[in-house]
């Protein structure tokens, strides 16, 4: 697996990503994809050349005068979930944000039965 930061040519895998996994308007996931950069960034696991699942960090957000960082929107096609994709991109986002000057990583689960699995991975 390979994990790299998302970019443009990547974006119909990431609206698909978004459409199994979210159920999202691709207008608005377009939008988003589109303004990302100003906000933080996205990253992407590839397995044998297709991407396999996407995770997004939204940054600019303090907490008092602590620098926040909140993992949005970890999508992984049903095919590529069990060997760990999720989580290895959702800890490169974690890792990254932390060098990008970070120092709390949040998060809101869609699901109470992953508060869990997210502490694991991004808590710091």
């Amino acid at each position: 697996m390979i994990i790299r930061q998302s970019g443009e040519a990547d974006f119909a895998s990431l609206k698909a990503i978004w459409a199994e996994c979210f159920g999202d308007p691709e207008e608005i996931v377009e939008s988003f994809l589109h303004i990302l950069p100003r906000m933080g960034f996205g990253l992407c696991a590839e397995i044998d050349g297709e991407i396999a699942g996407a995770a997004y960090m939204i940054e600019g957000m303090s907490y008092g005068d602590i620098p926040c960082a909140y993992l949005y929107a970890v999508g992984v096609f049903e095919k590529f979930r069990g060997p760990g994709v999720g989580s290895a991109i959702s800890r490169a986002c974690k890792e990254k944000a932390i060098e990008r000057g970070a120092e709390i990583i949040c998060t809101q689960p869609a699901q109470k039965s992953l508060y869990n699995w997210y502490e694991k991975i991004i808590d710091t």
